[in-house]
């Protein structure tokens, strides 16, 4: 959950996903009960993050992340193109990973 209103949605993403099979009952309570909840202030959200970190779920993501990040880059290393467009496509692949979890 990026930020309040992701929260209150309720966005289903890989993030939640492997929270789901990574935390322990207690954990998916108060997720949970934060989580879509239109009423959750920062407040809320904040504990639910930490909760996403403390699952592992954060970690495994990052795992992941890093995973796709460094196949993306082996593929624009092996492009036919002028090294300034590899520059450029590793440029977009930076800004895309870009975000705060």
């Amino acid at each position: 959950i990026g930020n309040q209103k992701e929260s209150q949605e309720g966005k289903h993403t890989y993030l939640v996903q492997l929270f789901r099979s990574l935390a322990n009952a207690e954990q998916s309570r108060l997720f949970f009960s934060v989580f879509g909840d239109t009423r959750a202030d920062n407040n809320d959200i904040s504990k639910a993050k930490e909760l996403l970190v403390h699952s592992g779920a954060k970690a495994q993501l990052e795992t992941v992340i890093d995973e796709y990040d460094g196949h993306a880059r082996e593929l624009i290393n092996g492009l036919s193109t002028v090294p300034k467009s590899r520059t450029q496509f590793h440029d977009l692949v930076t800004l895309c990973l870009k975000r705060d979890l």
